[in-house]
């Protein structure tokens, strides 16, 4: 990468980017087997293959294939001025938190539509949802006709959902979203995530688990963590005689702690022992139901990543905070039949999703939180598209009652034509943390956001 490309990095994420090949094995004296094993572990490293919990030396690669991350990205960034997570006495052992990040910028009044609003139609005449095909939730609001699933189950909105910051842009408004920072001029290193699994964490195999790959939501966390681009990779975790790769790379794991590297690298050891009790967890090959295959079909890569959480969270693993994405929003052309299709992907993904828990028993254990990084704006461009908003509607999922929280006003609008915040991000990802059980004001500090449900 450019130099400019590699400081971009560096500010973005904190760590710098993992080489693109191992390091040199080290020259002195050991067995041949010896020797394969400590290049196959440092080639792992160099990667981002692997990393481990709580270890200044974890090696982040976003765009890596397969098995991404383990435990934290660079614990080094925290710091001692940033929120520690503190969790309540009557906190619920068994709550799970699964974020869904709508990748892009979604169009939040596609999503949750304004049907009865004439400045809504008059603005949109190739991108505005028919009022006779939105699935009706108020007298004035209601949902996408492709998301049947969650109308049938129930929802409740936070409309108006944004920022305080007003910029347009993905790359900076994700950061303050991961970081739990409204108003962008806080200083906090680690990820809102990581701040909720850390007190979380019991001593399971995994806490919090990524379904698309790394990501900065995860950085600076203590507990156990685990981020896969590639959700087939946990079979290398699986103990199998028969495939030397995997047996290979299960080794290399195990004996990891106990090689001759820096002292302080033996305490990874149990990180490892976890992450194989996760494999030995997931081991048992199984038929594909007709919920989870419909999650496959018709849910995208999305269906898959919340197919492969539900099975992590029903084998007993210990996670308790999912991160997943569904990305293409960032629609500035023919919206129009591209949102209906993702809309039709979030509906079989977070649907089928919510069904295996409560197949599992689970469903009142469950929440979903499906949000954006921004809105669009209520007028489309010539290109039947919508540009870069500043507020959206989001959907919550799961054992709370169905209401409207907050309010979007489509006849206010400020001077960039931009839908105006009523309910400020971090209001949303308190609630979402208070729900889990942990205390508002330590994740957030002295920040005075309003619980919403």
């Amino acid at each position: 990468m450019s130099p400019q490309e590699y400081q971009n990095y560096l500010n973005t994420y904190g760590v710098a980017p993992a080489p693109l090949h191992a390091p040199p094995a080290s020259q002195n004296q050991q067995s041949p087997k010896g020797k394969a094993r400590r290049r196959f572990i440092q080639g792992l490293l160099a990667t981002g293959a692997i990393g481990f919990g709580g270890a200044a030396l974890y090696k982040a690669n976003p765009t890596s294939q397969g098995f991404s991350s383990f435990g934290s990205p660079n614990s080094s960034l925290a710091t001692g001025s940033d929120p520690v997570g503190v969790l309540r006495s009557d906190a619920n052992p068994n709550r799970v938190l699964v974020i869904v990040e709508l990748v892009g910028g979604n169009d939040g009044l596609s999503m949750v539509v304004p049907y009865t609003s004439g400045t809504y139609y008059d603005m949109r005449s190739n991108t505005a949802i028919d009022q006779g095909e939105v699935l009706a939730l108020t007298d004035t609001l209601g949902l996408h006709p492709n998301l049947s699933q969650l109308h049938s189950r129930g929802v409740t909105v936070v409309a108006g959902v944004g920022s305080r910051f007003n910029n347009l842009s993905h790359f900076t408004s994700e950061k303050y979203w991961q970081l739990g920072d409204l108003t962008g001029d806080k200083s906090y290193k680690s990820g809102f995530l990581a701040r909720c699994i850390d007190p979380l964490d019991q001593g399971s195999p995994v806490t919090g688990l990524a379904t698309a790959g790394y990501t900065p939501y995860f950085n600076a966390a203590k507990a156990p963590s685990i981020a896969l681009a590639n959700a087939g990779a946990l079979g290398y975790l699986v103990r199998n005689e028969d495939q030397l790769q995997k047996t290979a790379f299960q080794n290399g794991l195990a004996d990891f702690g106990s090689l001759d590297l820096e002292s302080h690298l033996a305490l990874v050891g149990d990180s490892y022992d976890k992450l194989l009790d996760l494999g030995e967890l997931t081991r048992q090959d199984q038929e594909t139901d007709a919920i989870t295959q419909g999650m496959i079909d018709n849910g995208g890569s999305l269906g898959r990543q919340l197919a492969f959480a539900s099975d992590l969270i029903e084998s007993g693993s210990g996670v308790r905070v999912v991160h997943a994405k569904l990305g293409g929003f960032d629609t500035h052309n023919g919206q129009r039949g591209r949102h209906d299709n993702l809309m039709g992907q979030l509906d079989a993904a977070v649907g089928g999703f919510m069904n295996r828990m409560d197949a599992a028993g689970k469903g009142n254990e469950v929440l979903v939180a499906v949000y954006s990084e921004f809105g669009r704006r209520i007028a489309e461009n010539d290109s039947s598209g919508t540009d870069h908003g500043q507020a959206s509607n989001t959907l919550i999922v799961g054992p709370i009652k169905p209401q409207i929280i907050g309010d979007i006003n489509v006849a206010d609008i400020d001077d960039n034509g931009n839908l105006k915040t009523s309910v400020p991000f971090d209001s949303l990802q308190r609630s979402c943390a208070e729900w889990l059980g942990i205390e508002g004001s330590s994740i957030f500090g002295d920040s005075a956001t309003e619980l919403l449900f």
